[in-house]
């Protein structure tokens, strides 16, 4: 059963103004779900399975090209190499709604911190559920 979030109306605001989203939170907590829900045209890619860290690792330019936009990364702290690709296209073609969801586990929220806010803060957006 899903729960309605007002998040939801929060989340379609931000994707105004930003290219990224990463949702985090407990595990559990409904941060996939709520993401498949409200975009179930985007593609899901699960960096929890050793196939998908494996060809970004092995051949970043083609597993990047193939997720060039409207992608939501599920478990995207498997792989820190990740986001210094999103944030090479970010750079190159900032546009919202070219929309990359990154969803992560709250647990690796200080690899997060050191991580993303790297990023310029026009280019993504946090939101902790």
């Amino acid at each position: 059963m899903f729960i309605e979030r007002f998040i939801e109306k929060y989340i379609n605001e931000v994707l105004k103004y930003y290219p990224v989203l990463l949702l985090i939170g407990l595990r559990q907590a409904g941060k996939t779900t709520l993401l498949k829900k409200m975009f179930n045209d985007y593609r899901y890619i699960s960096m929890e399975n050793p196939e998908n860290r494996t060809f970004l690792m092995d051949d970043p330019l083609g597993f990047m090209g193939l997720y060039d936009e409207k992608v939501i990364f599920d478990e995207a702290q498997k792989t820190p190499e990740l986001f210094s690709y999103l944030q090479t296209i970010v750079d190159e073609n900032r546009q919202p709604r070219k929309i990359y969801f990154v969803r992560i586990s709250k647990f690796s929220i200080t690899f997060w911190y050191y991580t993303v806010f790297g990023w310029k803060s026009r280019d993504s957006k946090i939101i902790d559920i």
